[in-house]
């Protein structure tokens, strides 16, 4: 019925300007022979054609100013043609008419001129702004050389620049992986770094490819509302005293999901790997699941928030909830892909992606980006060196209220991609879409309690909570069967979640007893 009455708007408000100055000129034509001619009429279709434009027409003045005027041009050169036919000056409508139609296209084409130009100036002002600099002068290009090439055949042109380097992904053979073992980064000033990256991407000889190392953040947390989550049911399995304050978990069969656990064996404890700020390994809710791995502290709190989500110790008597039930499935270990500000870059990412992968892990959580519609080249050699490694990939969407394909590593294949939901299943108000991505899935994002540095507590939102919620899912499912591959974890993940209203912007939101019972229908004492 909208798209009926836009497109009756559309035909109807211009048929009305052309009656009204149709019947105007009649009435000139009438008046120069003599006769006498009522202008009420007219004016009363003019009327009527703005109140079609400005009163039924929906959204906002910009088009409708451009369809009153659009009208009225139009009708104008019909009237005017009419003259001409009755040889009665047809310049006096007709050339208005001609210049409001000239005015709607300047309106028009400028407007997008204007937004075109507006969004280019943005990019390349968030391209400058994004430019990781090592100090005040200097910025970094990740170069990438073919599998025969060699650092020496690029030296002349990095000489003239008097540009820097080092091995990127300095463990990585060329056994290993062709693509990351050519991995160089090049340290150059940041007035000359635009010249010299030109100049290298056009060495097809020997540079397979070329790219600032951007920076990347963590996806933004959006406060919490503070509203009041509290369960008033306090019969939980689980002994952990903030469980009651957990909306994600007992909103979503948490006594049934840990009942469940509780006759479960794992055949192995599956490793989590939050890419993150670090996570606060001393922490009382995860002291004694953190494994040994190098980013065991954190400044910041995103990591160790995300890492209590994935996998908090379990009825421990101690704190919050998770899906590890006693510490039985899940070890937790953090790798640094951002400072303590929460921002690294495409190289810090990619290299944490490498050593998480290299050490073991079986799902990496990524609870970072940022707007990439190509998404960096460097991330996706990492990524893919991951799935390799047999790692279940798990990143945000996004906070930006926009569609994730424009927003990497949401957009590289073969990762899991993780929208968020409110407590009402519906799409949080921040999230990004993601069900134009290969691997879309939703998660509770809003409002999320867990860790926080020195044994605190907080709650957050964003996909950054949805997205550990679902790696800890992962990890669960790994630790009950650890040959499942990760395209199956998704295919899971999907089959048994729940359609929600907003299944078309964010897919299905995870069923975690749904997921779990899929794969441990042998494995329940």
């Amino acid at each position: 019925m909208e798209k009926l009455h836009f497109t009756s708007i559309h035909l109807i408000a211009p048929a009305i300007a052309i009656l009204a100055f149709l019947l105007f000129a009649r009435g000139m034509v009438a008046r120069a022979e003599g006769r006498r001619f009522l202008v009420l009429p007219e004016l009363a279709l003019i009327l009527f054609d703005f109140m079609m434009r400005f009163i039924f027409q929906e959204g906002d003045w910009y088009p409708k100013v451009l369809g009153m005027l659009t009208d009225n041009g139009i009708a104008l050169v019909v009237a005017g043609a009419y003259l001409a036919i009755k040889r009665h000056h047809p310049k006096i409508l007709f050339v208005p008419g001609v210049i409001l139609l000239m005015m709607v296209a300047l309106l028009y084409w400028g407007k997008q001129f204007v937004e075109t130009s507006y969004e280019r100036v943005k990019s390349i002002i968030s391209k400058q702004e994004n430019i990781q600099q090592i100090d005040k002068n200097y910025a970094e290009i990740l170069l990438e050389l073919g599998p025969d090439d060699s650092i020496s055949e690029v030296k002349p042109i990095l000489k003239k620049y008097k540009a820097t380097y080092k091995k990127t992904f300095a463990n990585i053979t060329l056994d290993e992986d062709e693509n990351l073992a050519q991995y160089y980064t090049i340290k150059v000033n940041a007035a000359q770094v635009e010249a010299l990256l030109k100049e290298l991407k056009q060495d097809y000889e020997n540079v397979d490819n070329a790219e600032l190392n951007t920076t990347i953040q963590l996806e933004k947390p959006i406060p919490s509302s503070n509203l009041n989550v509290k369960s008033q049911d306090e019969s939980f399995i689980a002994n952990d005293p903030k469980i009651n304050e957990q909306w994600a978990l007992y909103n979503y069969q948490i006594n049934e999901v840990h009942n469940l656990l509780k006759k479960i064996k794992p055949k192995k404890k599956a490793k989590i790997a939050i890419l993150d700020t670090g996570v606060d390994a001393n922490h009382e809710d995860i002291n004694n699941i953190f494994k040994e791995s190098p980013a065991n502290k954190d400044r910041h709190g995103h990591g160790t928030h995300c890492a209590g989500i994935a996998g908090a110790n379990t009825n421990n008597k101690v704190g919050i909830a998770s899906l590890n039930w006693q510490g039985k499935f899940i070890e937790i270990l953090g790798f640094a892909a951002l400072d303590g500000s929460g921002r690294g870059t495409i190289e810090s990412v990619a290299q944490a992606i490498v050593d998480a992968a290299d050490a073991g892990a079986d799902v990496l959580s990524l609870s970072l980006g940022g707007w990439h519609p190509t998404p960096p080249k460097a991330e996706v050699d990492a990524i893919n060196y991951a799935l390799k490694k047999r790692c279940i990939v798990i990143v945000a969407a996004g906070n930006d209220n926009e569609d994730a394909k424009e927003h990497a590593p949401a957009n590289i294949d073969g990762v899991i991609c993780v929208a968020a939901i409110d407590q009402q299943g519906k799409k949080a108000y921040f999230s990004n879409t993601n069900t134009s991505l290969k691997r879309p899935i939703a998660a509770p994002g809003v409002d999320i309690l867990s860790l926080k540095p020195n044994s605190e507590y907080a709650s957050m939102s964003g996909t950054s909570m949805a997205t550990p919620m679902v790696a800890g899912l992962a990890g669960i499912l790994r630790a009950i069967n650890p040959n499942i591959p990760a395209e199956d974890v998704y295919l899971i993940l999907e089959k048994t979640g729940i359609e929600g209203q907003d299944k078309d912007k964010v897919g299905k939101t995870i069923s975690i007893l749904g997921a779990i019972k899929a794969v441990s229908k042998k494995d329940v004492n």
